[in-house]
């Protein structure tokens, strides 16, 4: 089961650019951990992957939310079935 011992960050802003202009990035447990129950739950979340990191991500019609994962995050996640992106590497 994916923990926020398996997460780095979160990330949540309107759509668009994510150097934080539109949103923020934060890293505490609570934020890390509602982002987990939250990305799960939705069927339109979007798993992409680049060397050995990766995330989890929705994006709506006006924001967007990223849960940044760890080597051992991306291995959970790839069990767990959901569709993988592979960005490069």
């Amino acid at each position: 089961m994916l923990n926020i011992n398996h997460t780095v960050r979160a990330y949540t802003g309107k759509r668009g650019c994510m150097c934080g202009c539109l949103g923020q990035y934060k890293d505490s447990e609570r934020v890390r951990k509602l982002a987990i129950t939250q990305l799960l739950k939705d069927p339109d979340v979007v798993f992409d992957t680049w060397a050995e990191e990766g995330c989890l991500s929705v994006t709506t019609a006006t924001r967007t939310r990223v849960l940044y994962l760890t080597s051992e995050g991306v291995d959970i996640v790839r069990k767990m079935g959901i569709r993988e992106n592979q960005v490069y590497g």
